[in-house]
């Protein structure tokens, strides 16, 4: 069995182009690595991650159809990607002091819903 070390699953990470779903992660070199067959792989990392009590998935399922039944479909919570994204980021620019180089602006744009959205708009997403 091989092992795999931390971020090298990411590679068998792709948009998953099922509906509902952000992500799909392909099973089939991990079958290989398991020696069990593509769909069972998905069918056993499927059930696992559901059975997880603080998982960070908002929904997890194994793909249907003959060529999806190797593919695990799933969804990451929102939080859990903006702070792990604003975690990376701030791990990346620290120095061995942990004090941040630079200062960091979060923006969330929220237009008023009483006038007409115009191109402003639009930049500002």
């Amino acid at each position: 069995t091989q092992a795999y070390e931390r971020g090298q699953i990411s590679k068998f990470v792709q948009i998953s182009k099922n509906e509902g779903y952000q992500y799909s992660l392909s099973c089939y070199q991990l079958a290989q690595s398991l020696k069990k067959k593509p769909d069972v792989t998905a069918g056993l990392i499927a059930e696992k991650a559901k059975q997880l009590t603080d998982s960070i998935f908002v929904g997890i399922e194994q793909g249907s159809g003959d060529k999806d039944k190797a593919l695990v479909n799933f969804s990451i919570h929102s939080h859990f990607l903006s702070s792990a994204t604003i975690g990376e980021y701030l791990l990346s620019h620290s120095d061995n002091t942990n004090k941040i180089k630079e200062n960091i602006v979060v923006e969330f744009s929220s237009p008023n819903t009483n006038k007409p959205q115009h191109l402003g708009h639009i930049r500002n997403n």
